[in-house]
C-alpha cells in the first residue's frame, strides 16, 4: 500500500511536470519559430501538438482512467490514445515542415549572400573601372565639393591641370580658391544655377598653383543624397586656352578675310563698272549698250511702244588727232560725253559707240521727237566748242535717226544698221545735220537715189508721157523698160520675165482679173528705180558697201515716186513700191509684215526672186530651176508668202519653158561673152481696163 500511494503521488509530480512544461513550450515554439524563420503552418502545427499533450495531460489529471469502471474506461482510454497519436502527429508533421522551412531558409540566406558578395564585387570593380577613368583623364579636372565648396574628392587630372597634389586639397581647399582673387563672386553665381536649374556651363577663367590664369570650360552639376537633398556638387574643367587662342586667331583672319572680301567686292564692282564704262567719257561702253539696247526692244515690244535709236559721229575728228594730238581728242571726246550726259532724260541711254561714234536711246519716243532731240543734240554740241588750254575746238556731228515702231519685228543689229545707214547719208550732205532712216529709204535724203540726176532724168522721160493716152503711154513705158534694161547683160528681159512668172503665179492662185492686170503692169515697171543706181554699183562683182547698199535699198521707193505723176497707174505704183517687203517685217522701204503687204507685191517678190536667181549676176553665175525653187521654199513664211510659194511651184510642175532666162538664151543664141546677141521687140501691153 505504501509502494502503490508513493507510486501514484510520482506519476502526479511527472503530470504535473509535464503540465508545467509543456505550456512553455506552447509559447516558446510560436516565437523561436518566428526568429527561427519557420512558416506559420510549420511551427503552427508543432504548437497544436503541444496543445493537444497539454488537453491530455490536464484530462488525466482531471479524470484518471483508473477511476473509471467498465465500458467507460475503455472509451477513456481509447480517447486518451488517439489525443496522443493526434499530438504527436502533429508535432512530427510539424517538425517535417519546419526543417524543411529551415533548409529553405539557410538555402535563400546563401543565395542572398553570394549576390551580395556578386554585387559587392561588381560594385569594387566598377569603382576600379572609375578610378582608373578618372586617373586617365589628365585632360579634365574633376573635383567633388560639400555644400560648402570644401573639396572632398580631387582627380590626379586635377593636380596635372592645377598644380596642387590631392593631399593639399581634399579637406582642405574650398573651390573658390581655384579661381582669380577678381572674380570669387563667379562660385556663388554657379552654386546658385546649380541649385535652381540643376546645372552649370560657361567659360570662366581658373588659376593654377603658380598664379597662371587659363580659360576653362566649367561643368557643375548637383550631387543629391537618398532623400533628395542636395549633399554637395561635381565640377568638371577643361582647360580650353588653346582653343580660345585659335579662336582669337579665327577672329582676326575672318576680320581680315572679310576686309579683303570687301576690297574684292569693291574691285569687283569697279571692274564691272570699268567692263560697262567706256574709261575715256564715263558713259557706256559698246558692249553695255548693246545689252542695254537688247533690253529696251524687248521692253518695247512687250509695252508696245516707240523706240527711238540714234548714231552720232563727230565730224572730221581725225584732223582734231592729226591736228593737235591723241590728248586733244581725248578731251574733245570727255567734252562731248559730258555734253551729252548733261542734256537727256535719265531713262535715255547714252554709249560711247566706237572711236567718234556715240548711240543714243530714246525709250518711248517716236520718230519726230527723236529727230527733233537728236537735232537739239546737235546744236548743243555746235553751241559749246571744247577747250584745251588756249585751244577752242567748234563741234560739228552728224546724226542717223532711227525708231523701232510697234508691231515691227526688228532686232538690234537692224536698227543699229539703219541709223549708221542715216548717219551716214548725214555725212554725205556734208555733215552737221540729222537724217532718218525714212529719209534715206523713201529717197528725201541727199546725196540719195532719188536725186541723182539719172533719176531726175527717168522721171523726167515718165513725165513727158503722162499727156499722152494710157494704152500708149505704157507701150512707151515698157520700151523705155526695155532700153533701161539693155545698158546691162545680165538684166536683158528681167521684167519681161517677171511679168510671165507672176501672170502664171496669179492665174494659178486665181486672183481676180483686175489683180492680174496691176501684177502685170507692176512686173513691167518695178525696177524702173534700180536704173538710176550708178552701173559701177550695179555691175559690182565683190560684195556692196554700205552706202552702196543704202542706195540698192532704195530703188522700190524711188520707183514708186516716179510713178507717183501717172494717177491711172496709182495701185501698180504701191505695188512697185512693196514688191521688196517682207512676210517677217524686215524687209524695205517701210518694214510691212504679213498680210499688211498688198498681195500683187507679195506675187511680184516671189517672180522677181526667181528670175533673178535663175539668170546670171556680175557677182554669180545663173541657180538651175530646182536650186532656185528650193531657195524659194525654204524662205517660205520669213522672205516670202508661203501661199505664193506654193502656187509657184505647183505652176512651175506643169510650165515646160521655165526658167524663162535659158529659154531666151537658148531661142536668141548668144554672144561670145554670153550675152544675148539682139534685143527683143517691145512687148505691147494689154488694153487696160
Amino acid at each position: 500500500m505504501g509502494l502503490g500511494k508513493f507510486v501514484e503521488t510520482s506519476l502526479d509530480a511527472q503530470a504535473l511536470l509535464r503540465l508545467a512544461v509543456l505550456p512553455l513550450l506552447a509559447v516558446g515554439i510560436p516565437i523561436w519559430g518566428r526568429w527561427a524563420g519557420g512558416r506559420v503552418v510549420s511551427y503552427g502545427s508543432v504548437t497544436l501538438g503541444v496543445v493537444l499533450l497539454i488537453v491530455v495531460e490536464v484530462l488525466n489529471i482531471l479524470a484518471p482512467a483508473a477511476a473509471l469502471e467498465g465500458a467507460a474506461s475503455g472509451r477513456a482510454a481509447t480517447a486518451h490514445l488517439l489525443l496522443h497519436l493526434a499530438a504527436y502527429f502533429f508535432i512530427l508533421t510539424g517538425c517535417v515542415f519546419w526543417c524543411r522551412d529551415l533548409y529553405l531558409a539557410h538555402k535563400a540566406a546563401r543565395d542572398r549572400i553570394r549576390t551580395e558578395q556578386r554585387q559587392t564585387k561588381e560594385v569594387r570593380l566598377k569603382e576600379a573601372k572609375l578610378r582608373a577613368i578618372l586617373n586617365c583623364a589628365t585632360e579634365h579636372c574633376i573635383i567633388v565639393c560639400d555644400s560648402e565648396g570644401l573639396v572632398t574628392s580631387y582627380t590626379p587630372g586635377s593636380a596635372h591641370i592645377l598644380g596642387w597634389g590631392p593631399h593639399e586639397v581634399i579637406g582642405k581647399m574650398n573651390v573658390r580658391q581655384f579661381h582669380p582673387p577678381h572674380e570669387h563672386a563667379i562660385v556663388e553665381r554657379v552654386m546658385r544655377t546649380v541649385r535652381e536649374q540643376g546645372l552649370f556651363e560657361e567659360e570662366i577663367h581658373m588659376v593654377r598653383k603658380d598664379g597662371g590664369v587659363f580659360w576653362a570650360l566649367l561643368t557643375v552639376t548637383e550631387l543629391t543624397g537618398a532623400d533628395g537633398s542636395g549633399e554637395g556638387c561635381l565640377a568638371i574643367a577643361k582647360d580650353i586656352t588653346r582653343l580660345k587662342e585659335a579662336e582669337s586667331r579665327l577672329r582676326r583672319e575672318q576680320t581680315r578675310l572679310e576686309c579683303a572680301k570687301a576690297d574684292l567686292e569693291r574691285a569687283n564692282e569697279e571692274l564691272k563698272r570699268l567692263a560697262a564704262t567706256d574709261y575715256l567719257t564715263g558713259l557706256a561702253n559698246r558692249r553695255h549698250a548693246n545689252i542695254l539696247l537688247d533690253r529696251e526692244i524687248t521692253r518695247s515690244r512687250r509695252n508696245q511702244t516707240p523706240l527711238g535709236v540714234v548714231i552720232m559721229d563727230i565730224d572730221h575728228f581725225k584732223l582734231v588727232n592729226d591736228r593737235y594730238g591723241h590728248e586733244t581728242g581725248d578731251a574733245v571726246l570727255k567734252h562731248v560725253g559730258k555734253l551729252l550726259r548733261g542734256r537727256l532724260r535719265a531713262a535715255d541711254i547714252v554709249a560711247r559707240y566706237g572711236g567718234e561714234e556715240f548711240l543714243l536711246v530714246f525709250p518711248d519716243t517716236n520718230l519726230d521727237d527723236a529727230a527733233q532731240v537728236a537735232d537739239v543734240v546737235r546744236r548743243r554740241l555746235n553751241d559749246h566748242p571744247a577747250h584745251c588750254g588756249d585751244l577752242e575746238i567748234s563741234l560739228r556731228a552728224s546724226l542717223g535717226v532711227t525708231v523701232l515702231r510697234p508691231g515691227q519685228n526688228l532686232f538690234r543689229k537692224d536698227l543699229v544698221h539703219m541709223a549708221d545707214e542715216a548717219m551716214y547719208a548725214a555725212k554725205r550732205l556734208g555733215g552737221n545735220r540729222a537724217v532718218t532712216w525714212q529719209e534715206v529709204n523713201s529717197g528725201d535724203a541727199e546725196p540719195s537715189l532719188a536725186h541723182l540726176a539719172e533719176t531726175r532724168r527717168i522721171q523726167q522721160c515718165v513725165g513727158s508721157m503722162t499727156e499722152k493716152k494710157q494704152n500708149v503711154c505704157l507701150e512707151h513705158l515698157y520700151q523705155f523698160v526695155q532700153t533701161l534694161e539693155m545698158r546691162h547683160d545680165c538684166f536683158a528681159h528681167h521684167s519681161e520675165h517677171v511679168a510671165d512668172y507672176a501672170a502664171a503665179v496669179a492665174d494659178r492662185m486665181g486672183l481676180r482679173p483686175d489683180q492680174r492686170e496691176v501684177i502685170r503692169h507692176a512686173a513691167m515697171l518695178h525696177d524702173l528705180g534700180k536704173y538710176a543706181i550708178p552701173d559701177d554699183v550695179l555691175r559690182k562683182q565683190g560684195p556692196l558697201s554700205q552706202s552702196e547698199w543704202a542706195l540698192v535699198r532704195q530703188h522700190p521707193a524711188v520707183g514708186a515716186k516716179i510713178l507717183e505723176g501717172l494717177r491711172f497707174l496709182r495701185r501698180e505704183t504701191g505695188v512697185v513700191r512693196h514688191h521688196h517687203e517682207r512676210p517677217d517685217g524686215r524687209g524695205y522701204p517701210d518694214g510691212l509684215t504679213g498680210e499688211a503687204i498688198p498681195i500683187e507685191a507679195r506675187v511680184l517678190a516671189v517672180a522677181n526672186a526667181l528670175d533673178a536667181l535663175t539668170s546670171p549676176r556680175p557677182h554669180r553665175g545663173a541657180y538651175s530651176l530646182q536650186e532656185a525653187l528650193a531657195y524659194l521654199r525654204r524662205g517660205a513664211g520669213d522672205q516670202f508668202d508661203a501661199q505664193v510659194v506654193e502656187a509657184v511651184l505647183a505652176a512651175a510642175d506643169q510650165a515646160d519653158n521655165w526658167p524663162l532666162a535659158k529659154t531666151d538664151s537658148e531661142a536668141v543664141g548668144a554672144g561670145a561673152d554670153g550675152s544675148a546677141s539682139f534685143e527683143r521687140p517691145a512687148r505691147r501691153p494689154p488694153p487696160r481696163r
